[in-house]
């Protein structure tokens, strides 16, 4: 019975002196965010920081009913596709990744600055300290001579301040993007809808990174400057075809159609017809424009 009190006073003692340094310690943390011009240094660098936060991991899914398709297909295919659906939303998630990586560089620059002159100061207040009192350099402030106002002790002080600037430099920054695609093959013809259905079927993944993602992308810009540029050609060489150069045409194949020699007379209506398409890079002049019925021309479409 003597055992078991002395174990129960001995617990709520241990209780008592637990809660006092903890009450203790969190009044010395705030005393020390309150005085330290290092701490405060730092939080107007994080404040200032200007880091993004953005979703910087995707995943799809892209399932397969045939497994000559399944292994034909590769992940770089499948991303490109899915980069001309998403790529204004790859190219905010590239942009926002390099912007984090040039402000992070120069954040751990200040940073290291601050502490390099931290560090710089508390040498010289040492050397001070000791050629005015001569104080020993393995203790150069002694409890007794030198606390804070709130009561804590000059070397504690330091070692709190410190801690909490290790402690509160930002290291949770989002500097890269990953795109994860999984590839599923279904024989029985079963559309994957979700990720959870997709573990559970046979099925490869690859990830790919924030350099792979920018080759990608800049691929998908490219083939779409060039058929923009494309589009650009044939609107133009459409654009030169006038009413004096399609009655010089018409007049050239005597008003009849090149293909079935119907005329006007034959009640056809004859358009004019480029030889090799624009489409494909013909040119609107004589030697490439030809009479054709409507029925011939509608046959012919954009054949050569």
């Amino acid at each position: 019975m003597t055992i078991t009190i002395s174990i129960a006073i001995g617990a709520i003692l241990l209780g008592i002196a637990t809660c006092f340094f903890t009450v203790r310690h969190t009044k010395h943390i705030k005393v020390v965010k309150i005085h330290s011009q290092l701490l405060n240094c730092l939080d107007a660098l994080n404040n200032q920081a200007g880091f993004f936060d953005y979703k910087n991991r995707f995943a799809f899914v892209a399932g397969f009913t045939s497994i000559d398709h399944f292994r034909s297909v590769s992940a770089t295919d499948l991303l490109e596709n899915i980069c001309f659906e998403h790529l204004d939303q790859f190219c905010a998630c590239i942009e926002h990744a390099e912007c984090n990586r040039i402000v992070l560089e120069n954040y751990n620059r200040r940073y290291d600055i601050l502490w390099e002159n931290y560090i710089r100061r508390q040498v010289a207040s040492r050397r001070r300290h000791k050629n005015q009192g001569g104080v020993d350099d393995k203790n150069p402030f002694p409890v007794s001579a030198h606390r804070y106002p709130d009561g804590i002790a000059v070397f504690k002080f330091k070692r709190l301040e410190k801690r909490l600037f290790k402690k509160s430099r930002l290291t949770d920054i989002k500097t890269d993007c990953f795109v994860t695609i999984k590839k599923t093959f279904d024989p029985h013809g079963i559309k994957v809808l979700s990720r959870a259905f997709a573990r559970k079927t046979k099925g490869q993944s690859e990830t790919f990174d924030l350099n792979q993602l920018k080759v990608v992308c800049s691929h998908c810009f490219d083939a779409i400057e060039s058929k923009a540029a494309k589009d650009f050609l044939v609107r133009k060489e459409r654009s030169l075809m006038n009413g004096s150069l399609r009655y010089d045409i018409l007049r050239r194949d005597r008003f009849m159609c090149k293909a079935c020699g119907a005329s006007a007379a034959d009640g056809a209506k004859l358009h004019i017809d480029h030889i090799i398409p624009v489409s494909r890079g013909g040119k609107t002049c004589p030697a490439n424009l030809q009479s054709l019925c409507d029925r011939c021309n509608l046959g012919k479409s954009d054949k050569e």
